[in-house]
């Protein structure tokens, strides 16, 4: 949505839309009431947030270890000719394609492994935000995010669909996929032959009212997801479709 300088959005409405627009009364109604929290929970959730920030970013600089041991290694005793720039360069860049490789590959294991420690599996269903299955799946989004940094170069290569295919999601033969992002890989299908282009949000979890809604998302066989585009959590898209860049897909 675009909400302009001076809008105002009413209490209780919907409005979508660039420019925004409101669509109508907002209905809550196949929410539970919002659930209560203790002190207590409050306390345990700045903890665990807290220790698991900082415990991710320790995990993701693990694999640079094994990385420089690869270039130590090829190098026990230092360049060839330190005095010589472009050698020096040229030896450091031919050295840098297998300590890239074992990088990239540590990486995306160790980001699956603790993926599925963290969450073996997640079922559909509507859970309460101070719980154990939205730590859980803000745990995934943090590894997604983290992992992205040094896997950025896999995304839209023939190497995507199987990093997805590792992190638990269902991808058909020949599906393209670039930067994705927002996805939970158990509640996401891709068909054969469909594509998702640029910085989708796709299937991305719907918090509202205390809780966190997570259904399944479809892409079917040779479908196509424009760049930017948003595609919500629960949707199903049909094959041969086209959703265009920067849009939403629609409601039916």
């Amino acid at each position: 949505s675009s909400l302009a300088d001076g809008q105002r959005v009413p209490a209780g409405e919907l409005w979508t839309g660039s420019p925004a627009a409101s669509v109508g009364q907002h209905d809550r109604s196949h929410l539970p009431p919002r659930p209560a929290v203790t002190s207590g929970r409050l306390a345990f959730e700045t903890v665990f947030f807290t220790v698991a920030t900082f415990a991710i970013a320790l995990i993701f600089f693990m694999p640079l270890f094994p990385t420089f041991v690869v270039v130590d290694y090829m190098l026990p005793d230092g360049p060839i000719d330190v005095d010589n720039f472009l050698l020096t360069g040229l030896q450091y860049a031919l050295m840098a394609m297998p300590a890239s490789a074992i990088l990239i590959f540590f990486t995306a294991l160790l980001a699956a492994t603790v993926r599925w420690i963290a969450t073996p599996r997640i079922n559909p269903g509507i859970y309460p935000v101070h719980g154990s299955m939205y730590y859980r799946k803000w745990l995934i989004n943090q590894i997604q995010d983290m992992s992205l940094f040094t896997l950025h170069s896999i995304y839209a290569t023939v190497y995507a669909a199987s990093w997805f295919r590792l992190l638990g999601a269902k991808v058909g033969k020949r599906a393209e996929i670039s930067t994705a992002v927002g996805t939970l890989p158990d509640m996401l299908e891709l068909g054969e032959e469909s594509f998702i282009a640029d910085a989708v949000m796709l299937g991305d979890d719907d918090i509202e009212g205390g809780w966190m809604t997570l259904r399944k998302t479809t892409v079917s066989d040779r479908s196509f997801v424009g760049n930017g585009a948003y595609v919500p959590d629960g949707t199903i898209i049909p094959p041969n479709t086209l959703i265009g860049v920067q849009s939403h897909t629609p409601p039916n």
